[in-house]
């Protein structure tokens, strides 16, 4: 009762007939993504151009989302193992927090 399968290129096809509008290709991806960008350049828009612009944007919103106290905080946790004792992640927060009003007066 051998049933023969169908050539490996048949059931390739199938399965992807079956999948057909249900999945999203790279290609698919890709043809979008170029017919923006000719929409772009037929409104005098460089693609390349908006992309960098857009990329600086998120650099400068990111660095300005952290703040002085939070960058310390993250400085001494990364490089705290490295230090010869956790006396010097003391003095750390401490010389950094020493005055009131100062940005890093919550840290200690």
């Amino acid at each position: 009762m051998d049933v023969p399968l169908p050539a490996p290129r048949q059931r390739a096809s199938d399965a992807l007939g079956r999948l057909r509008g249900r999945v999203r290709s790279p290609t698919h991806d890709a043809r979008d993504k170029a017919q923006a960008a000719r929409q772009q350049l037929a409104n005098d828009i460089d693609p390349i151009d908006q992309r960098a612009a857009e990329r600086q944007a998120q650099a400068v919103q990111q660095a300005h989302a952290t703040t002085f106290s939070e960058a310390a905080k993250a400085y001494i946790e990364a490089n705290e193992s490295g230090w010869r004792s956790d006396k010097r992640a003391t003095q750390w927060r401490n010389s950094l927090g020493q005055r009131k009003g100062t940005p890093m007066s919550d840290m200690t």
